[in-house]
């Protein structure tokens, strides 16, 4: 993705703009996550997988959400420095 910002779309079809926080591509599984905020409340990152053309997929396995929750860590401990 190459973009600061990411348009996600809720179950009724509403925009919602979210600003991106950073992009991981995991090599042992060749996929591709988003994490991300909504600017008005920084508190809550949001965590999607993402395919070449950017369409976005839910993280629906429970291995998964760990290794993503592992990265955000990772990260928010490397911007903490």
């Amino acid at each position: 993705m190459d973009t600061d910002t990411i348009t996600v779309y809720d179950n009724d079809g509403n925009a919602n703009n979210y600003d991106i926080l950073f992009t991981y591509d995991d090599e042992d599984t060749s996929s591709s996550y988003v994490f991300y905020y909504d600017p008005e409340d920084e508190e809550q990152v949001f965590v999607s997988k993402y395919d070449d053309e950017g369409h976005l997929f839910p993280i629906e396995d429970g291995a998964e959400w760990d290794k993503a929750e592992e990265i955000l860590a990772s990260y928010s401990m490397k911007s903490d420095t």
